[in-house]
């Protein structure tokens, strides 16, 4: 049975949180004007750096998954659901995105054809949103 205690989808930030994020967001805000200067500079191209940093994303978005439905368990709560469901749909496309990304396999892609690459990645950035209005609209 469900425990009916404060799970981390209904759990209202504390002051202690608000700062935290103030700080996450001025640092972020500070690098990107530290590296802005070498924004028009041309770098050299590394193969590598695609497929890992869609990897990483996709585990990023997998351990989100797993902690919210570990919180959907804990809580029971539809709205958990919701965005568990979300970080696993974005997970799984950005996984299938690296599979039909061109010369990523070899010659050839793994899946899909010309198109493939740019509809998954246009429902990457589409589904979360669409997850999240989910969530606004279930969370009560």
């Amino acid at each position: 049975m469900p425990d009916a205690g404060i799970t981390l989808t209904e759990a209202p930030a504390t002051p202690a949180h608000r700062h935290a994020a103030l700080i996450a967001c001025l640092a972020f805000a500070a690098i990107t004007a530290l590296f802005a200067p070498f924004a028009s500079s041309a770098w050299p191209n590394v193969p590598a750096f695609f497929p890992a940093y869609q990897a990483l994303t996709a585990f990023c978005y997998a351990l989100t998954a797993w902690l919210l439905f570990g919180d959907y368990r804990h809580g029971g709560r539809p709205a958990a659901l919701v965005l568990a469901a979300g970080a696993l749909a974005a997970a799984l496309i950005l996984l299938a995105l690296l599979a039909s990304a061109p010369g990523m396999f070899g010659p050839a892609r793994l899946i899909g054809g010309d198109q493939t690459t740019i509809h998954l990645w246009m429902w990457w950035h589409l589904g979360p949103p669409l997850f999240a209005l989910l969530f606004a609209s279930v969370h009560k």
